[in-house]
C-alpha cells in the first residue's frame, strides 16, 4: 500500500524512508541506471542514498538500506505524484 504524497518533502514507505527531495530524485536515477547498465554499480554523489544494482543483472531488485525491495515501487509513488499534481 503507497501512501498519500502531496509534495512533501519526506516519503515513507514501510521501512523505507526518502528523507529528502534529493532522495526521491537520487533513487529515480538509480532505477534507470540499474535497468539500462545492471552490469553496472550506481553510484550516487550523496552519501545520503548508497545503493547497489544487482551485480549479475538478472534481479529486478534495489537493495537500499539493507532492503531488497522491487524498482517498480518508486515508479508508482512518482507517478502517483505527478498525478496529483
Amino acid at each position: 500500500v503507497l501512501p498519500d504524497y502531496h509534495g512533501q518533502d519526506s516519503v515513507r514507505v514501510g521501512r523505507i524512508s526518502f528523507g529528502s527531495i534529493n532522495a526521491i530524485l537520487g533513487s529515480v536515477a538509480l532505477i534507470l541506471n540499474c535497468h539500462h547498465h545492471a552490469s553496472r554499480v550506481a553510484r550516487m554523489a550523496s552519501d545520503e542514498f548508497p545503493s547497489m544494482c544487482p551485480a549479475d543483472g538478472r534481479g529486478r531488485g534495489i537493495t537500499h538500506n539493507k532492503i531488497l525491495w522491487d524498482s517498480s515501487t518508486l515508479g508508482a509513488i512518482l507517478m502517483r505524484r505527478t498525478i496529483s499534481s
